[in-house]
């Protein structure tokens, strides 16, 4: 079964159900605020297996979306490395990684400083 990351309503990424669940432990293991990850139970983003990182409260999101565009494929490059009998058939996944990455790396651009989509003031 496959789950989602929903960077923002345009940028949407599918993956398996094991890269999801090590993206969250990553996450939790780098954001690790009770505040944070109640509001995300609260909300059963886990429970169905699409996690809304634009529905999270600031600085919340900023903070989730500047680990998937920065350390994500990377760490679990990483982690292929300390498992090398994975990392044959892995290897694509670091470059899925990237394709996430890109997204939150673009949705980061798209809040600019007003932590609001378009980076406008509101009217």
């Amino acid at each position: 079964m496959s789950k989602e990351i929903s960077v923002s309503d345009e940028y949407v990424w599918t993956t398996s159900t094991g890269m999801y669940l090590w993206i969250i432990e990553y996450l939790r293991s780098r954001v690790p605020d009770r505040e944070l990850w109640d509001f995300v139970e609260e909300e059963g983003d886990l429970v169905v297996g699409n996690f809304f990182v634009s529905d999270l409260p600031e600085p919340y999101r900023h903070r989730v979306l500047r680990i998937l565009a920065d350390d994500v494929p990377q760490a679990y490059a990483d982690e292929l490395r300390r498992r090398p009998e994975q990392s044959s058939w892995h290897g694509h996944v670091v470059r899925t990684l990237e394709i996430l990455a890109m997204m939150s790396a673009e949705f980061l651009r798209e809040l600019g400083e007003s932590g609001r989509p378009g980076g406008g003031e509101s009217l």
